[in-house]
């Protein structure tokens, strides 16, 4: 009869900490849950405020369009303006080039004639010289003419009068050829300054029509120019116009989903009432597990070899909740101590939070999973055991600002890193230029560095790789090496010194040894 009560008590306290398992795992999914949804909320009041902001901007935008398309029409009229005087201007400079170019042949024309004039003095001045030959010879022949006058006596009186006219011919002639001369000289000299004058003329005339010529050209590329200008000056009145069309548009969708998210927003209230109301009844079963597991302790017949064990709910693999049960690494190695110490183990997963204060509530004689040394039990009444494995902690970040390699934990200097709360984690960066958060557990932890909230999250190496595979599709990967390596150990308190010693003895077995390290072996 003892037995089968003993029996009854066991099988009611078994199922009644399966069924608070069930329950303590459903609270960490719905605290994930909320959490998520919480931020949905925020996220969503962010989208219509940025949705408020973004609409106001694109009709700033729009009617500063507005405006731009008037200033760039007044320009371009400005501009059509401004080609025809160019185009005028340019008309005038052809018309000036065709004068130059006449003159330039009418110059080149009364050179030709200057030339002819100073070859014909020239061919005067041959003439000249060849009468003032006949002169001399004339005058010669007036003086042979006057002495034959002479010898002849009275005989020659009439042809002395003849040598005497023919002389003063003689004289004539060489004072008219003598200022003919002089004429001719003068008329050679103005001649040629004449011609030097036009070769300068002419070569400041060459001058001006490449000048000419050169701004002829000038303007013509400018009138091209502001041709192209004017053109794209067209164009970009079409593109504005054409993206005022799109703003509006794209203003009518937002005011469209403007309307979803205000309607979402008004409805949040209600969404946040529930999530209230879903945390209250959670605490509230958190109390009642209390309760009933409080009473199961006490009630008559309970089993003193009975021995109740507090884990973490979500630090997998070494421990989890796994339809109802308790499983992990570190479940496997405390089974296998307890078959061989002759004990039975219940186990109580609840948060990490929890389980400290149903230890420190003497409601569990043993913490497992715990991660030492750690400073939140410095000042705490507990003794451990030997070490049976080792934690590596790392930063675990997003995978889309993950680099190709790991890097050190002084990487993530000035950046806020979460940790769960009570976990040796808090300290395992201790000395590094990072700001710490605590949350409630790891899966929340990795919700805030989901929502961008954190710049990472500091956990088990193998538990940050199991809860982003199984929960987050892998978006989460470890980023830097390990901060550390912290002993595994499990926490009993004082009065369990036997216990705690028996412990030790079973890991120091070899054949004990032997199956835990398989254990371990079988995940790493």
């Amino acid at each position: 009869m003892a037995e089968e009560h003993e029996r009854f008590v066991v099988q009611i306290t078994d199922s009644a900490l399966v069924f608070a398992s069930r329950v303590w795992d459903l609270i960490a999914v719905a605290d994930l849950n909320a959490a998520f949804a919480r931020e949905m909320l925020k996220s969503g009041q962010a989208n219509q405020e940025a949705l408020e902001r973004i609409h106001d901007s694109m009709e700033r935008v729009r009617t500063r369009n507005q405006s731009i398309v008037g200033e760039i029409e007044q320009s371009a009229s400005d501009l059509d303006s401004t080609t025809q005087a160019y185009r005028t201007t340019e008309e005038t400079m052809t018309a000036f080039t065709d004068l130059i170019n006449d003159m330039q042949n009418r110059f080149t024309a009364l050179k030709s004639a200057f030339s002819q004039i100073d070859v014909a003095a020239g061919d005067i001045a041959e003439t000249v010289k060849a009468i003032e030959n006949v002169s001399s010879l004339t005058d010669l022949l007036a003086l042979n003419a006057a002495i034959e006058a002479a010898r002849a006596g009275e005989h020659g009186k009439g042809f002395k009068v003849v040598a005497g006219e023919v002389k003063k011919l003689a004289e004539q002639s060489r004072t008219l050829t003598a200022r003919i001369t002089d004429l001719l000289t003068n008329l050679h000299t103005r001649v040629e300054q004449s011609t030097r004058e036009l070769e300068e003329y002419a070569e400041t005339e060459s001058m001006v029509a490449n000048r000419v010529g050169n701004a002829r050209g000038d303007l013509s590329s400018a009138n091209e120019l502001l041709s192209a200008v004017n053109s794209r000056m067209q164009e970009a009145i079409r593109s504005v116009a054409d993206q005022n069309k799109e703003l509006t548009q794209i203003g009518d969708d937002i005011d469209t989903f403007k309307v979803s998210t205000d309607r979402i927003q008004s409805s949040s209230h209600h969404i946040h009432g529930n999530l209230e109301y879903q945390s209250k009844v959670a605490a509230d079963a958190a109390r009642d597990d209390g309760r009933v597991r409080d009473a199961l302790r006490s009630a008559p017949g309970s089993v003193e070899r009975v021995v109740h064990v507090g884990h973490d709910i979500a630090y997998p693999p070494w421990c989890y909740v796994l339809e109802g049960h308790s499983e992990g690494v570190s479940m496997d190695i405390l089974n296998v101590l307890a078959e061989k110490l002759g004990i039975q183990v219940v186990y109580q997963p609840r948060q990490f939070a929890d389980v400290l204060e149903d230890f420190f509530s003497h409601r569990t004689r043993i913490i497992t999973n715990l991660g030492w040394p750690n400073p939140l039990f410095e000042s705490k009444d507990v003794i451990v055991t030997k070490p049976y494995a080792r934690f590596e902690p790392v930063i675990f970040v997003h995978r889309e600002s993950a680099d190709d390699s790991v890097q050190p934990p002084s990487a993530f200097a000035r950046k806020q890193i979460a940790f769960q709360e009570g976990s040796y984690t808090e300290h395992c960066l201790a000395g590094e230029d990072v700001t710490m958060l605590a949350v409630p557990n790891d899966m929340q932890g990795i919700a805030q560095l989901i929502w961008r909230h954190v710049g990472g999250v500091v956990t088990e190496r193998f538990v940050g790789t199991y809860l982003s595979r199984k929960y987050f599709d892998g978006e989460i990967v470890a980023g830097s090496v390990p901060c550390t390596q912290v002993e595994v150990v499990m926490a009993l308190h004082p009065e369990d010194e036997e216990l705690r010693d028996r412990i030790n003895e079973q890991l120091d077995d070899t054949a004990t040894a032997d199956r835990i390290e398989k254990i371990l072996g079988s995940f790493r």
